[in-house]
Order: structure tokens, then sequence, then C-alpha cells
């Protein structure tokens, strides 16, 4: 039988981009697909744009769309589009990217070769896909990316969560995130659940347009408009969330029967990663510091 995907769309403010978005979901070759797409309560033109696909559409997916009464931000609406789908795979496509038409079918086959719990591949990157997007891939063959690899970095590319499908034991078993402790930077995180239980794989292939622009929310995690030292400081208290949340759930695994022998040695290799990133954010707090400046919130 061949398993259910389910192809969620969380949307905000992305009016220009999310009727491509939208009909690159529903042109996949998957067979058995699901789209869900759920709008965060948009105060533009995105939910008229989605209404417009729908109505054109004839094709052979399920579709399900849905507007929030009210703003849950980019979590509270990305998990509820989580709990409105019904298959054993998910896989995430934003309203601002553009998937290639064999990119649920090529993730779940090396999905089915290699065993992995998440996928994730290859990308384009830019403002438009008729311009000439830059290729972002790593020179290694598709296959299983080893679990202390994934511990002794922050992210690299293999860890764009744009590009993931997932088992949806990776929520069941783990749990979704808890936003007042991690409130952005899930992708730095579902890799290694991927491998606590399984495996994580990665697919050398460009089976997404990711696109750059400056309204998306990646731009909102650290300071890239200012100097390398306020970048610095605001990008590790940004890693360091996420690797507290891997630490975290390698505790979760540990008395289960899941549990792998090396758990020790990943719980270690976690707590290494968390030691370095809070020394390399206390190395640009104190360049701040020196220069006589003051950490600064404003609204985005």
């Amino acid at each position: 039988m061949i398993p259910r995907v389910s192809l969620l769309m969380p949307t905000y403010r992305a009016q220009h981009y999310v009727g491509a978005a939208l009909q690159s979901a529903l042109a996949q070759t998957w067979p058995n697909l699901e789209v869900v797409l759920c709008d965060d309560a948009s105060d533009d033109d995105t939910w008229r744009e989605v209404q417009r696909v729908v109505a054109d559409y004839r094709g052979p997916h399920t579709l399900t769309v849905h507007r929030q009464e009210r703003n849950l931000g980019p979590y509270g609406n990305g998990f509820d589009t989580l709990r409105r789908s019904t298959g054993e795979v998910v896989a995430f496509a934003y309203g601002d990217d553009i998937s290639v038409p064999r990119r649920i079918e090529r993730l779940m086959a090396v999905r089915a070769q290699t065993g992995a719990k998440v996928v994730s591949s290859a990308y384009l990157m830019g403002p438009d896909p008729s311009g000439a997007p830059a290729l972002v891939k790593v020179d290694r063959p598709a296959g299983i990316v080893p679990v202390d690899e994934l511990l002794t970095t922050s992210w690299n590319e293999t860890m764009l969560g744009a590009s993931y499908l997932m088992d949806r034991e990776i929520w069941s078993f783990f749990g979704i995130f808890d936003d007042t402790l991690l409130a952005r930077g899930g992708d730095h995180v579902i890799p290694l659940r991927g491998a606590l239980l399984g495996g994580f794989a990665y697919v050398p292939e460009p089976l997404l347009f990711w696109r750059r622009h400056a309204e998306q929310v990646t731009l909102a995690v650290a300071d890239y408009e200012g100097s390398t030292a306020a970048f610095g400081e605001t990008d590790s208290a940004y890693r360091v969330a996420a690797q507290l949340q891997r630490l975290r759930d390698i505790e979760t695994l540990a008395g289960t029967v899941r549990a792998p022998a090396q758990l020790e040695h990943y719980r270690s290799l976690a707590i290494h990663r968390v030691a370095g990133t809070l020394v390399e954010w206390r190395r640009y707090r104190g360049q701040l510091d020196r220069a006589g400046l003051s950490l600064h919130w404003g609204r985005r």
C-alpha cells in the first residue's frame, strides 16, 4: 500500500508567492497525497490568492485549506497544520517556496531505501526562480548522515527545514516544541530526532526553490544588518536554544526500549556543543560590551 503523505503549507503574508507555492504542491507526482494549508490570519491578500488556486484546482490530490481567526505565530500555525493532517509521513512546503514536481516522490524513495525517519535535500536559493538561483548542496552521496556529524555542528546545508520530509513519529514520540523553550530553530533539531529513531538521510539533488526575500521569517532570528559581533551574539543565542532542545530529546529517549547503546556518547557530544556555543555567545557579548553597546528589542 502506498503511504499517505501530508504536504503541509503554513502561510503568513505571502500574497506575492503563495499562488505559485500552492500550485507546486498540488503538482506533486506522489499518488497518495494530501495538501493542508493554514493561513495565520494574514492581513494582506494571501487568503485571496489561496482561494483563487483552490477554485481552479481539478487534480487528484486531497486539498484542505483553513484560515486562522487570530495570529498564532509560526509554531502555533505550523503545528495546527500538522494536527489537521492525516498522513503517516509529512513534509513542509512554505508559502513562499516552490517544490519541484518529483520532490515528494524522490524523498520517499530515499526513505524507503535507507529506512530514514527524516529526509532532506539540496535546494536552489534566490529571490526569484526565473533568475539565476544559487545551488546549495553538500558534496556527498544520497544516504544516511551520521549522528556524530549532527551533534558536532549547529547547522549545515543538509538541514534546511523547508526541505524536510519526516515520519509523523518524530512528533508523536518526542512531542511538539514548547515555544517557551524553543521559539525558533526547529530545523536544527528535527534531523537529530530522525537519526535517533532510525536515521536522517540527505539527497544531493535540488528538489526545492527556497525563496530569499526581506519579509521571510528566517531573517528574524538574528541581527543580519548589524556588525559581525551583533550577528554573532544574536545567532549564537538562537543556536543554543536548539542545542538545548537536542539535549532534552536525548533525555526523552533515555530509559526507553529504543535508547541506543551510544546514548551516553551522544549526550556528551550534545553537552560539549552547548558549552562551545555559550563560549561563542560570551565572546560576542563581550565585544559589544566593550564597544559601549547594549541590547535593544524592537517590533519586527
